[in-house]
């Protein structure tokens, strides 16, 4: 009997402790930054960038690349194939020159800071 109330215990405090993540996960806002201050130190944070869409390049696997410029600075962003599908996005909908507001996670790869985006908004010209 006393097994049992522990374990009900146990679940009840494990489903409650997942929900609290999830809900702070979704609540958690970005930063909103220029390109300019991003830097090594925000690797894992969660920023929000504005700017214009430069280099775009959609490999065959469907994950597609491009630089945000603005004021003479770029970050990259890699927007994988299941990202794309789970913001509901059509690569051929992000064209060149596009003016697009970013929020996603820092990250590094080959030595270069790189926004994994779990949001993207095209802003109207």
């Amino acid at each position: 009997m006393k097994d049992e109330k522990l374990y009900r215990i146990s679940l009840l405090t494990s489903v409650i402790g997942v929900l609290v993540l999830l809900i702070f996960s979704y609540t958690t806002n970005p930063e909103v930054k220029e390109i300019s201050e991003i830097g090594p130190g925000d690797i894992g944070s969660k920023v929000e960038v504005t700017g214009t869409v430069e280099d775009k390049y959609v490999a065959q696997d469907g994950h597609m690349f491009f630089h945000v410029k603005k004021n003479g600075d770029k970050i990259d962003v890699a927007l994988f194939a299941d990202n794309l599908e789970g913001m509901g996005l059509d690569p051929e909908v992000i064209e060149e020159n596009d003016r697009i507001t970013v929020s996603g996670d820092i990250d590094m790869y080959e030595g270069e800071l790189q926004i994994i985006p779990t949001k993207l908004e095209i802003k109207e010209t």
